[in-house]
């Protein structure tokens, strides 16, 4: 085996790597002794291999998910692999809005580095439901995603060509889609429920104002969550004006997510609005 992990493998799932030495089956392996330990821990257990299930937490790191996945590929072992691929999705890179913000609002989701990883297990396994959330934290690394992301092991993996590309070509749209966001978020139209319209036109035109002076419009996010801002337009705004724009930051929110694919290019079967194929 690779480096000094030594381990007797189960014929099931190595066996047709074996090959004799002194009598005794021995496989030789590529992969790294970090990889292999965490693909281990999860076949050796007992017949019934489980790495994951809805019903239980995920105290897995996401060194150890990606080690899992991509040896679960190579050695195509399929229930590990499908396992491992859900914990991604219900964990790190959801497709569904709600999962999103859930995991935003409890800061838990994956560091930007990982989308790197991320997408190329995309790719590996052909599971396009990862990419956009996965494109959305290599996007916000800007140009340090061009360094790669270091594994435990040391082995540094980079994007490919073409989803490097993907990442700054849709700089220019989530800028733009962000600016769109903030007219739409902060428009001068009171709700229709205001209390005093005129008041309100002008707080709503001061928060545009500060936005500007503050640079907010030209972070480098998915979308700008508006919310802070809003609470500190309340005090110039009155209570259902507020609530007003609490609700067109979330329909705004939603709806750049829906557009995710077609912002960065690539299809994903059952996400809202899909984009252009690969």
């Amino acid at each position: 085996m690779s480096g000094r992990l030594r381990h007797r493998p189960r014929r099931t799932v190595l066996g047709g790597l074996c090959s004799l030495f002194d009598g005794c089956p021995t496989v030789r392996l590529s992969d790294s002794p970090e990889d292999l330990a965490h693909f281990l821990r999860v076949l050796l257990p007992g017949s019934q291999k489980r790495f994951y299930c809805r019903d239980a937490s995920a105290a897995l790191s996401f060194d150890e998910v990606s080690a899992v996945i991509r040896l679960a590929h190579k050695y195509h072992v399929a229930d590990i692999q499908n396992q491992g691929l859900l914990l991604l999705q219900d964990h790190y890179f959801p497709s569904d809005f709600d999962r999103y913000e859930e995991l935003r609002k409890g800061h838990s989701l994956p560091r930007n580095l990982y989308g790197i990883a991320a997408i190329n297990l995309a790719r590996l396994t052909n599971t396009p439901s990862l990419l956009p959330v996965a494109f959305l934290k290599c996007h916000s690394l800007r140009e340090a995603v061009l360094d790669g992301q270091k594994r435990a092991d040391g082995t540094v993996e980079h994007l490919s060509p073409d989803d490097l590309r993907r990442c700054f070509v849709a700089q220019s749209a989530l800028l733009e889609r962000n600016s769109q966001a903030m007219g739409s978020v902060f428009q001068p139209k009171p709700s229709d429920t205001c209390n005093d319209p005129a008041r309100c036109r002008r707080g709503l035109g001061d928060s545009c104002n500060l936005i500007v002076r503050k640079g907010t419009v030209f972070q480098h996010d998915f979308i700008i969550n508006w919310a802070k801002l809003i609470e500190l337009a309340g005090q110039s705004i009155c209570p259902e004006c507020e609530k007003e724009l609490q609700a067109r930051n979330a329909k705004e929110r939603r709806k750049v997510w829906d557009d995710l694919p077609k912002i960065f290019g690539i299809t994903v079967e059952g996400w809202s609005n899909c984009g252009a194929a690969d």
